[in-house]
């Protein structure tokens, strides 16, 4: 029923704020804006012209319970209703209307008929009643109020806390301090207003209107509402939220109704009701330690928004869309005035939050129970992590990568593709989403789209990606491998327990172009046009390939908890490497031995290799060599065995210095001494060992510290007398170059290695008149001269 404040008192009938409501916050400084844009939506109700086709302001619904004593107890509403209240009461004073006013607004005490009390109270406090039992009685000149001090707005609140009958006692209550604020914000606005009242009160064409719902007519209880915040808090962003977003609903949905119950509510109600029981259940039973469960809807909504945005944006230019689509995913959008100045709040954003907190919240559709499995995606770990993370900014909140993942979930879930299909779904997007490299929002966009589009293809996704169809947003090397991989599924039921097993393995996860290509599985489709029309023998002959390929990828990089390279003495994985070839990949002027984690010098990158650059595909072949001397059941013999059949000529190791690969092979520690895995490749001058990533760190000349390792032991067995120790050099300079230095007493030879070749320096006692003080050797005899050098002194 949808009336003015005015019909409902007129019933008659007592509205009264029940204890179990919190008290009236919309005075309080942090809800500034809400009661602005409040206020601010009253007044436009109020001015505009009577004909106006907009028709009244409806203030949505207001409902509560009807007790025997004809008392209305609201149980949701009582922020609008106050200050509803509080408006008429202004405006009454304003405009000389104060007799008519109490001819409503007041009604004869219980126990004392001669005297008249407030017909809007609260019974939170007593203070509060004793208030509103003051002020509809207190007589008020607007034009004559005191001159404020502090505060160039607090007139009307000083000019109230001034008179005999209010008790400076009041000022404790929150409800009292509240109201005295909203008075003040409203003199501020209506100040200079004229016949506004009666644009209120009109019997016919009231400017503002709310619908009024006795809750025990639907057959609903107050229990519903016990879950509420406790009253004294101030309200959250969620409260004031659920609160506008009640009365978009109503402008968005109309008289559309909903099931709920066995009956049928407005959707305004049906949502208002959801918010405050099986919602509120859902956000309660994943709300995580310490977290805020209005804080964790609040992250829900904005996830499905976010979901949303990119088709519910198309009409806006790109800026808008990305700047938007970047404030939903760094939850700077916290608001609803937020959401709705943003163009968030579509007519779809309202079918998406009805239809996905519905899932969510029955036993069939509650995350973690749709998809089963939970190799690719864990729905209630994800969706934990979205309600705990969202809001959290610049760092700490969900990667573009989750965000995609997250939104493919929700996406599939409000489609009308069957339910049946969202494992194969969210196996395709996960793997496309978790090989793609997000840097920045238009990318992400990009993923959404393309997701969007996949989604809209129809029919089969396995057909889909097989015959072609249109795939954007990802990285196009997993994009193809996608196609292959569907065109296998498709071929033969065979090929998924061998394509899951790899793509779900804890460090490969979905990229495992390597394997089919170690399998000649990729050449041949390639060769083939991009078609698996092979025989079944061969196809056979490829799945024994592939699983002999995915067993000695299991060997080498191991899944769990912590994935990566399987652990090795002496560095058995790299050394191996290195005599197949120049395996190192580069990032800026320094090479990486690979580690687990790094996106450029990473294991995963040198899987991955490149879809338009060979020097990438030549370093995985690398692999493939060393993969095919493998035995998984005997990893480290088949490496050391790899390691002693010696370095391997590589056509693509242009560095120009001979032996650099051979030296690290033979003396692992090396390789231990960089201490981010890093090596500095000057081509044709040196190699450096460096501890940090810049040569301003401590680092060694691999080829001088090559010579120091070969000729300790000599010293050490007495052949190289005099010379009794060698020391080695490093610096945190790039001014220096390091240098070792062969100890004879109190004389050296000095050693450096400059430009392919090594430089020898004596001191003058250790050499003969006829004797070379400087001099350039060769790298395959430097050995043999420091041993000539040392039977020099010695003779």
């Amino acid at each position: 029923m949808s009336l003015s404040l005015r019909k409902v008192f007129e019933s008659p009938l007592r509205v009264a704020v029940p204890m179990i409501q919190r008290d009236y916050a919309h005075g309080r400084p942090e809800a500034r804006e809400v009661r602005e844009r409040f206020l601010a939506a009253l007044q436009a109700a109020l001015e505009q012209a009577d004909d106006d086709p907009r028709g009244p302001l409806d203030l949505d619904f207001v409902y509560g319970s009807r007790t025997p004593a004809e008392e209305f107890s609201p149980l949701d509403g009582q922020q609008r209703l106050t200050t509803l209240f509080l408006l008429h009461w202004y405006l009454a004073l304003r405009d000389g209307e104060v007799s008519d006013f109490r001819s409503w607004a007041t009604m004869p005490v219980r126990d004392n008929p001669d005297r008249q009390e407030s017909a809007f109270s609260y019974d939170v406090r007593p203070s509060s009643k004793d208030f509103f039992d003051a002020l509809v009685m207190a007589d008020i000149d607007l034009d004559e109020l005191l001159p404020t001090l502090a505060d160039p707005n607090d007139g009307l609140s000083r000019t109230l806390c001034d008179r005999p009958w209010f008790y400076r006692s009041w000022l404790n209550d929150p409800t009292v301090r509240s109201c005295l604020a909203v008075l003040d914000a409203i003199h501020l606005r209506f100040g200079g207003s004229q016949g506004l009242y009666r644009r209120l009160v009109h019997p016919d064409r009231p400017a503002i209107t709310f619908q009024f719902l006795d809750l025990r007519e639907f057959g609903l209880t107050d229990d519903l509402y016990i879950k509420m915040n406790a009253r004294g808090k101030p309200l959250t962003d969620f409260e004031t939220f659920k609160a506008s977003f009640q009365q978009h609903v109503h402008e968005a949905r109309g008289d559309e109704t909903l099931s709920l119950g066995g009956g049928e509510l407005p959707a305004a109600l049906y949502v208002a009701t959801k918010f405050d029981t099986t919602w509120c259940d859902l956000f309660w039973e994943f709300r995580g330690d310490g977290t805020n469960a209005d804080l964790q809807t609040m992250n829900a909504i904005r996830a499905v928004a976010l979901a949303g945005w990119v088709t519910d944006s198309k009409k806006l230019n790109d800026s808008e869309v990305l700047a938007t689509l970047e404030r939903l995913r760094t939850g700077e959008i916290t608001s609803y005035y937020d959401f709705a100045d943003a163009g968030c709040l579509s007519a779809q954003f309202v079918r998406s939050l009805i239809e996905l907190f519905d899932q969510w919240s029955s036993d069939e559709g509650k995350p973690g129970s749709g998809l089963g499995d939970t190799r690719y995606y864990d729905e209630e770990k994800a969706f934990r992590y979205i309600l705990e993370t969202a809001h959290r900014r610049p760092r700490g909140g969900p990667t573009y990568g989750e965000w995609v993942e997250f939104v493919g979930w929700c996406r599939y879930l409000l489609s009308d593709l069957h339910l049946d299909g969202l494992g194969e779904w969210m196996r395709v997007v996960v793997n496309l989403g978790r090989n793609t490299i997000f840097n920045r929002h238009t990318e992400f966009r990009g993923a959404l789209q393309g997701m969007e589009k996949l989604l809209a293809s129809g029919g089969s996704l396995l057909q889909h990606l097989a015959e072609d169809g249109e795939v954007a947003g990802f990285n196009r090397q997993q994009i193809r491998e996608e196609r292959l991989k569907a065109q296998l599924l498709l071929r033969d039921s065979k090929w998924r327990p061998l394509l899951e097993e790899a793509e779900t393995h804890g460090y490969f996860v979905g990229q495992i172009e390597f394997l089919l290509s170690f399998s000649g599985v990729l050449e041949h489709w390639l060769a083939s046009n991009r078609s698996c029309d092979w025989s079944d023998d061969d196809d056979a002959a490829f799945r024994e390939a592939f699983q002999l390929a995915l067993r000695r990828a299991q060997a080498m990089f191991r899944g769990g908890s912590s994935p990566g390279l399987t652990d090795m003495p002496e560095y058995l994985w790299e050394r191996a490497l290195l005599c197949e070839g120049h395996y190192l990949l580069a990032k800026g002027s320094n090479h990486g031995f690979l580690t687990d984690s790094d996106r450029d010098l990473g294991w995963k990158r040198l899987l991955r290799s490149d879809l338009n650059d060979t020097l990438p595909q030549n370093k995985r072949a690398l692999l493939r060599r060393l993969f095919t001397n493998i035995d998984p059941d005997d990893v480290e013999a088949s490496l050391r065995a790899r390691i002693a059949a010696g370095v391997s000529d590589d056509p693509t190791d242009d560095v120009g210095l001979p032996g650099w690969r051979a030296h690290l092979v033979e003396f692992p520690d090396l390789i231990d001494y960089c201490g981010k895995r890093q090596i500095r490749i000057d081509h044709g001058h040196t190699v450096y060992l460096l501890t940090k990533r810049r040569r301003h760190g401590r680092h060694k000349c691999l080829f001088t510290s090559h010579v120091a390792r070969r000729i300790r032991p000599l010293i050490e067995a007495g052949e190289l007398k005099p010379f009794s120790s060698v020391d080695e050099y490093d610096w945190k300079t790039d001014s220096v170059e390091p240098d070792i230095r062969i100890n004879a007493g109190n004389n050296f030879c000095q050693l450096e290695f400059i430009e392919g070749v090594y430089e020898f320096q004596l001191t003058e006692s250790l050499v003969s008149d006829d004797g070379r003080k400087l001099w350039r050797v060769a790298p395959d005899e430097v050995v043999d001269e420091v041993r000539a050098v040392a039977e020099r002194i010695r003779g």
